[in-house]
């Protein structure tokens, strides 16, 4: 579903961080070298199986889960699923942990937010804090959008992208273009163009591949939007979707156009487009200019 929105200040204080890495980096074009961007972080990476007990018991030797200690192999694998981790942080090793599973481009989403945590000093009271504090359902959420924005900033960084979208419409061809030009998937791409966007813009992912059985996972949106669109809630848009989209297993399941009232009660006018991956549904709504 829609997570909440990073704060302007906070935003400019990622990006800041972000770029600042970059720069180390001579400020490179994507796709973007994720080992060298640990490099500089002194970071390293392992892969994980919650299916491997060994592993695993090795790893829960006094380690931490949003702040709790978790000392013992089974309460691990356990925490790992509840949760449905796909990536931690383990901030003394400085290692990353990715789940093996997971698809190897969703592997740069999650190894990318993670950085994120490590970079972003006041994660830090979030990854040692006590339950009353920071593991507030609330900050949970802010502190995961800010780990989502810098990944973002990270795979497709501003300077790359203020070019890569000037004078272009968000279409979903657009977000497909630039994942295959920056070596990240669709949804990642979709999920930083409707971010970056200087008009109402929506990305939303929806699973499994098939309208009839499909719910919102995520949904991802512009400032302009939250500010002039914030009332209105993903299974709004799912169900205007459903209504109007082809129902097929993949590919594209077309392009119509449909008016959403703003705050104030006017009507706008905006373009769905709508993909299936086979796996998702991705749809990119915006505003007619």
């Amino acid at each position: 579903m829609k997570g909440p929105l990073v704060p302007v200040e906070e935003s400019k204080a990622i990006a800041v961080r972000v770029d600042r890495l970059l720069a180390d980096l001579g400020r490179p074009k994507p796709p973007i070298s994720l080992a060298q961007v640990r490099a500089v972080q002194k970071l390293d990476v392992r892969y994980y199986s919650v299916g491997n007990p060994d592993f695993m018991d090795r790893l829960a030797h006094k380690m931490r889960i949003a702040g709790k200690v978790i000392t013992e192999p089974w309460r691990l694998v356990e925490a790992v699923k509840q949760m449905d981790l796909k990536a931690l942080l383990l901030p003394d090793a400085k290692r990353i942990l990715i789940d093996d599973d997971l698809h190897d481009i969703k592997k740069r989403w999650a190894e990318a937010h993670e950085i994120t945590h490590d970079l972003l000093d006041w994660h830090k009271d979030f990854m040692y804090g006590d339950a009353e504090v920071t593991l507030l359902p609330s900050c949970e959420a802010m502190i995961e959008a800010e780990a989502n924005l810098g990944a973002g900033l990270i795979l497709f960084p501003g300077y790359y992208i203020n070019d890569y979208l000037s004078g272009k419409d968000p279409l979903m061809s657009l977000a497909m273009n630039l994942a295959n030009d920056s070596g990240n998937s669709i949804s990642s791409a979709g999920w930083r163009i409707a971010e970056h966007s200087g008009r109402p813009t929506f990305f939303m992912i929806c699973e499994p591949g098939s309208l009839r059985e499909a719910s919102v996972k995520h949904l991802a949106v512009s400032t302009p939007f939250e500010q002039r669109f914030g009332h209105i809630q993903a299974p709004q848009l799912f169900t205007i979707v459903k209504a109007n989209a082809r129902h097929a297993r993949g590919g594209p399941l077309g392009a119509f156009t449909y008016a959403l009232r703003d705050v104030e009660g006017r009507q706008h006018e905006f373009v769905f487009d709508v993909f299936s991956n086979g796996h998702s549904i991705l749809t990119m709504g915006y505003t007619k200019v």
